[in-house]
């Protein structure tokens, strides 16, 4: 079989104006290192990048350019049908909300904006951005894109004890097979994986390993 492995790395941008963006701290470094890593193994790596993270020339493999979390949901679903890898790992950062619509709530409230049109006047007193839920990719992996490869995830919250809980209602909700958590604090240093029940019904208990082991033990996971 070929060991073939779709990565999703760095983080989503969404509009408020036609010139400013939402984002996050993502810089793309998990997912890039993991697919030179694998490519380096000999794996077949499709690479689902942010846009302006990294310049092209850097990788022997194919790379695929998403701002937007509907980007990067048009590049996975489409990625998954062309290239059916053995594993996935989504390691992107991806908005949990996007705007709707823009406000001013001055003496007269009323919609200034919609997002991504225009530019939002920098002379105004106080506005009010509305946002709402954005689609959840990981939730549309298994259930509407039919992967049915090894799925690893990832997690990132600010509490040791709340990572672990949201780590396992993860693999419980969207079908992951592990689940890679991390706190702001020590994400660069280690990492809590978190794993699901395997075909022999074994449930291993979950294990915080160096940051430096975390690419070859996802590799390791998806290949057994």
């Amino acid at each position: 079989m070929t060991k073939s492995i779709l990565i999703t790395a760095g983080g989503t941008s969404e509009p408020i104006d036609a010139v400013r963006v939402l984002t996050n701290r993502s810089t793309g470094k998990t997912g890039v290192t993991l697919a030179v890593f694998a490519y380096q193994k000999g794996w077949n790596v499709d690479l689902l990048l942010a846009r302006g993270l990294y310049p092209e020339t850097k990788f022997p493999f194919p790379v695929h350019r998403f701002e937007t979390v509907e980007e990067l949901g048009e590049l996975m679903r489409e990625r998954i049908r062309i290239g059916q890898p053995i594993g996935l790992v989504h390691s992107a950062a991806v908005s949990d909300y996007v705007f709707d619509y823009v406000e001013n709530i001055g003496l007269n409230p009323s919609k200034i904006q919609s997002p991504g049109t225009g530019k939002i006047s920098g002379h105004l007193d106080s506005i009010r951005m509305v946002l709402k839920p954005a689609p959840r990719l990981l939730a549309k992996i298994r259930s509407e894109w039919k992967f049915h490869g090894i799925l690893v995830s990832f997690k990132l919250e600010t509490d040791q004890e709340k990572l672990l809980i949201e780590s396992k209602r993860s693999l419980m909700d969207n079908g992951s097979d592990m689940v890679v958590g991390n706190t702001w604090e020590k994400h660069e240093k280690s990492a809590l994986l978190v794993f699901g029940t395997d075909s022999k019904g074994v449930n291993p208990a979950p294990v915080t390993i160096p940051r430096i082991n975390l690419n070859a033990m996802i590799l390791d996971f998806i290949q057994k």
